[in-house]
């Protein structure tokens, strides 16, 4: 069976066997991105960075397990080595978006290439433990990316496992719970010993009635923070107020990550927010799809656009890749926005009517 492994990744590469003068530094510029760290702090870290990279050019396999965290959990998972089946895995390296974190993940991934196990970087965006609404926010990108990589990779029939060897231990803790919903199998390892922890994935069920009861104020909350009044009367548990204005929680992101999939296939719904209004042939366009996958992803496309208009069309959302249209194609369509590739690609296709945007149809990519 083909099989993924997603590590959560720290900076223990970094950190171990450095002096205290070092570990002092790396710790209070932990939470720093690149364009936040400079100076003597950045040439004392960058020299740190160089001498690691270049003492695992050239580790044995054990001393590399030593150095990292996660190289740890995954060489044990391994058995101490690298057999052939661990050529054949995809190895997902999970990683924040601070200077330390990404690079020392990098050195992972160019530790692990050099074995000849093929790994790539997935960054999640803010995340960070400079405050707990920043630790939240940024755990919004680690529940999106599971719920896609859960999607995706059951329909191969792949066997994911989440090692949670590495990485700081607020995140790891939130994975685990994750793990319970989206891993085949969870692994970790402690720090001093060479015993793997092998945890498979709990036969858990979720009581939906919460979500289908609220659904529609929780999925303009999981779109945008909306008006605190916009979230009276859904369970407590499930939304984080402050200041008047309310987002949903992490166990309402995950609840309704794990519930929404199959409303989202029933039918188009209808817009989140004001700023996207359906034309008079959407409908008839979509219907084909209700009762499948390619109505949630419809329907989770709607809620991308809605979210990149309501943040001034400042960060465009994976996937999403709203563009102008070349000449007069599709009139009154002047836009188009990608749906899905599977043999065909499809896509959305509209046009702005002052800041709304009117989605026309769905159909063929016009150079199909």
């Amino acid at each position: 069976m083909p099989r993924l492994m997603a590590s959560t990744c720290g900076t223990s590469l970094l950190t171990n066997n450095a002096s205290v003068e070092m570990r002092a530094l790396l710790t209070r510029v932990a939470n720093r991105r690149a364009d936040e760290l400079s100076g003597d702090p950045r040439r004392d870290v960058d020299q740190r960075i160089a001498d690691v990279d270049k003492a695992m050019a050239v580790a044995a396999v054990m001393d590399a397990a030593r150095a990292s965290a996660e190289l740890h959990g995954i060489i044990a998972f391994y058995g101490g080595g690298w057999p052939r089946e661990a050529r054949r895995d995809t190895h997902v390296l999970l990683h924040t978006d601070t200077y330390l974190g990404t690079r020392a993940t990098e050195i992972v991934r160019d530790y692990l290439e050099r074995e000849g196990v093929h790994a790539s970087l997935q960054c999640m965006r803010k995340l960070t433990t400079a405050s707990g609404a920043a630790f939240e926010a940024g755990m919004e990108d680690a529940v999106d990316w599971c719920q896609e990589t859960d999607r995706e990779q059951r329909a191969n029939g792949v066997h994911v496992v989440y090692n949670l060897s590495g990485g700081f231990k607020s995140w790891q803790g939130y994975m685990s719970a994750l793990g319970m919903l989206y891993a085949d199998e969870l692994v970790y390892i402690f720090e001093q010993s060479d015993e793997l922890i092998r945890i498979p994935r709990l036969p858990l069920s979720i009581d939906s009635g919460e979500v289908v009861r609220h659904f529609d104020p929780l999925r303009r909350m999981h779109v945008a923070p909306v008006p605190a009044e916009e979230a009276v009367g859904v369970r407590e548990s499930l939304v984080t107020v402050r200041d008047g204005v309310a987002k949903l929680s992490f166990l309402g992101l995950v609840l309704f990550e794990a519930c929404a999939r199959q409303i989202y296939e029933t039918r188009l719904l209808e817009p989140p927010h004001a700023l996207i209004r359906f034309g008079p042939h959407l409908e008839e366009s979509a219907r084909r799809w209700e009762g499948r996958r390619q109505m949630a992803d419809i329907n989770r496309r709607v809620d991308a656009l809605a979210k990149y208009l309501i943040e001034g069309r400042r960060h465009m959302p994976a996937g999403l890749d709203l563009k102008g249209l070349q000449g007069d194609p599709q009139p009154p369509s002047d836009h188009e926005f990608d749906l899905w590739s599977d043999g065909a690609a499809w896509r959305g296709f509209g046009h702005f009517e002052g800041k709304v945007f009117v989605i026309d149809r769905v159909g063929l990519a016009l150079h199909h």
